[in-house]
């Protein structure tokens, strides 16, 4: 798991004893949150997981675990990893197991860069006609899961194949500890480069806070945000509705079906049985999977 191994290395580079002990206490409050995590999928474990996590998360805000002055100098700068928010990479996994999806081997969920522009290689007009070599830009690394792809390709005249490979987003989750303007600004960056490969990726905000002062501003444009924090406190029952509808977002994504055009034009209108029953990636495990585990 990303977040404990995270705070696990730290550890073992610690030579305070104080804060080695600090670092034991976070680990045995977090191991509550990963003894659910890897469980199998279903209502019990994660409202057992929702609880888990709003203690540590509440748990983590003791101010002996914040340096702050020479009072607490035994505690961790805002920038360690145990306030770190690679617990939600942890969270994101935990919620798509019962899709399947983590088991495919042409897929990787990871902090990654994925490609996109996808153009010919920038060079005088002859070597473009003789080379013609295709390149691709690289996006900044982002929690996503990514189709890995291998591509061969020549011009018509040509003998030999060139090779290349690329990542093609198709689940992109932007995490942060606070999302303001500044971070909004970011999704928006990547918003733009997923125009250019794949506009029909999901694209998905969580976060722990909101800043008030631009949270109209925000969610104006973009209302596909989560936020785990209600006021200054990590409560239980919020947190858990948050990543059910979190959840429930993404996996209406995953069932989305594509309208069978035949049979649109036969009746003249569009009803949810006039879909597609086989365009999407095991739709009906999907589906099926949702509902058994959401009871």
């Amino acid at each position: 798991m990303t977040y404990q191994k995270a705070v696990q290395d730290l550890k073992k580079l610690e030579e305070n004893p104080i804060k080695t002990m600090y670092y034991n206490e976070v680990l045995l409050s977090w191991s509550k949150v990963l003894k659910s995590l890897n469980a199998d999928y279903n209502m019990e474990n994660f409202e057992a997981m929702a609880k888990a996590l709003s203690s540590h998360l509440q748990y983590l805000k003791n101010p002996k675990f914040l340096f702050k002055n020479k009072d607490f100098e035994n505690g961790f700068q805002e920038s360690d990893p145990v306030f770190n928010i690679s617990y939600l990479h942890d969270i994101i996994s935990y919620l798509l197991k019962p899709s399947g999806l983590l088991n495919e081997p042409s897929l990787e969920l990871n902090l990654q860069s994925f490609n996109y522009n996808m153009h010919l290689k920038l060079c005088s007009f002859s070597n473009i006609v003789a080379h013609n070599q295709i390149e691709f830009e690289s996006s900044d690394p982002v929690f996503s899961l990514c189709i890995k792809m291998f591509m061969q390709y020549k011009a018509v005249s040509k003998q030999g194949f060139k090779n290349d490979s690329f990542k093609y987003p198709l689940l992109i989750f932007m995490v942060f500890k606070s999302y303001g303007k500044k971070e909004y600004n970011q999704v928006d960056v990547i918003k733009q480069q997923l125009f250019k490969c794949n506009p029909n990726a999901y694209l998905g905000v969580i976060a722990e806070s909101i800043d008030k002062n631009a949270a109209n501003y925000i969610l104006n444009k973009n209302t596909n945000v989560f936020i785990l924090r209600s006021g200054h406190n990590y409560d239980s029952r919020h947190l858990q509705r948050v990543l059910f509808n979190f959840r429930t977002k993404i996996y209406n994504y995953l069932n989305e079906r594509q309208i069978d055009f035949s049979e649109f034009v036969k009746n003249g209108f569009y009803q949810e049985n006039y879909t597609s029953s086989n365009k999407n990636y095991k739709k009906k495990k999907f589906i099926n999977n949702n509902r058994r585990n959401d009871g």
